[in-house]
């Protein structure tokens, strides 16, 4: 098995325990501990801000060191932190104070993950292999995704919230165990001569000042910016609008997200076709602009019928496959791009305007789903979207010439 491999299988086992968790956690919340809209804001709030606020400093301190030992640090103290969890809860002794105290640690672990994966990846792959093997990684989350949400939701039902994310934390045990079998060496870059020197505050913003002097990758990191806004608009408040508005039953919910699963599945196949056949810049805007449209169906959806399932099945139709097709082509393009010793500081600040842009979207969201309702509040997320995928194919169109 190659060392690329090695990674591969490691992680489509993380990602589907991370899926579990992404859908155990906030049932937990709701089904078990009774969250409101403003406390599953709080919870994402939570999760997001110590990445935000460590994430540029994170890529410096990353660019100089190696990757692998950090990703299997990260891995082991993040299993420790699910598994506490269910443990807690089978004392009886798990609170939303608990959750919301986790949430931050887990953030900062995975944020530093995170970062270090995406500039990890070049050191076992030639620059002309990216495209296709962040197609292989994303069909394999793709995969993980059908068996985790089609689990997913009998998982809460039969074991309870807490329970169901003893999954996770075991598979980050396998993630780590599949790093520490990688042989290739690890290599640690030379700083760059405008760095060398001048301190942690000027290396973590170098990355900054060469993603807005780079056109295309510019158009990149705002266009990540515009998802993530329009993403956290709908997150805290998408359980609350399928369960409470639409009353609609976890189990079935979690075999309409697996369709995302097999849909994704089918966007990294044809992330690479599309590329050779439109060219890598049309391709992404492709993909942008078909998030928006998929998820218009979701506010669309009506009550207290069984035709909702239709309407969510029909998100989950478009949007995956979109999201999919437009992640590979960023990433790849962004791996290409970037100055290797300045990688983690450029997958850093796409990192950090994507958090920056949740947690704003994450505030208005718990705010005004209170007052307004989720409904109203999931028409704005697309009607903003929808916006930003015709600035964003501009932008990138004039960047690529």
């Amino acid at each position: 098995m190659s060392d690329f491999q090695k990674l591969w299988v490691g992680q489509a086992v993380s990602v589907f325990g991370s899926l579990i968790t992404r859908t155990a956690l906030p049932w937990c919340a709701l089904l078990f501990l009774h969250a409101r809209a403003l406390d599953m804001a709080f919870l994402v709030l939570a999760d997001l801000l110590p990445g935000f606020l460590l994430g540029l400093f994170a890529g410096a301190w990353l660019d100089k060191r190696t990757k692998r030992p950090v990703m299997i640090l990260s891995d082991i103290l993040r299993f420790l932190l699910v598994a506490s969890i269910p443990a807690l809860a089978l004392t009886g002794r798990l609170s939303l104070g608990y959750l919301f105290a986790v949430a931050p640690l887990m953030g900062a672990l995975s944020t530093v993950f995170e970062i270090a994966y995406q500039s990890y990846l070049p050191e076992l792959v030639e620059s002309e292999g990216l495209g296709r093997a962040n197609s292989r990684l994303s069909a394999s989350a793709s995969v993980a995704e059908i068996c985790a949400f089609s689990a997913s939701g009998w998982l809460v039902q039969t074991l309870g919230g807490p329970q169901a994310l003893l999954i996770d934390a075991a598979t980050f045990l396998v993630s780590a165990v599949s790093l520490a079998l990688i042989r290739q060496p690890d290599r640690v870059l030379a700083p760059t001569d405008q760095s060398e020197g001048l301190g942690l505050f000027h290396e973590a913003t170098e990355g900054l000042r060469f993603v807005q002097g780079e056109p295309t990758l510019r158009a990149l990191a705002l266009a990540q910016v515009a998802l993530s806004l329009g993403f956290s608009l709908m997150g805290p408040l998408i359980l609350l609008f399928m369960t409470r508005t639409l009353a609609l039953e976890p189990k079935y919910l979690g075999m309409v997200f697996a369709i995302g699963g097999v849909t994704s599945l089918l966007g990294a196949t044809l992330a690479e076709p599309l590329a050779k056949r439109l060219g890598v810049p049309r391709a992404t805007v492709l993909g942008f602009a078909t998030i928006p449209l998929g998820m218009l169906l979701v506010p669309l959806a009506p009550a207290r019928s069984a035709l909702s399932y239709v309407f969510l099945a029909g998100n989950q139709l478009l949007t995956d496959p979109g999201w999919t097709i437009f992640d590979i082509h960023q990433t790849t393009l962004r791996q290409q791009l970037a100055p290797e010793q300045l990688l983690s500081r450029i997958n850093a600040v796409t990192k950090v305007g994507g958090l920056g842009a949740s947690l704003v979207g994450t505030l208005l969201a718990g705010a005004l789903g209170d007052t307004l309702g989720p409904r109203p509040v999931l028409f704005g997320s697309v009607a903003f979207l929808m916006v930003a995928a015709v600035l964003f194919a501009k932008k990138l169109s004039t960047a690529c010439g």
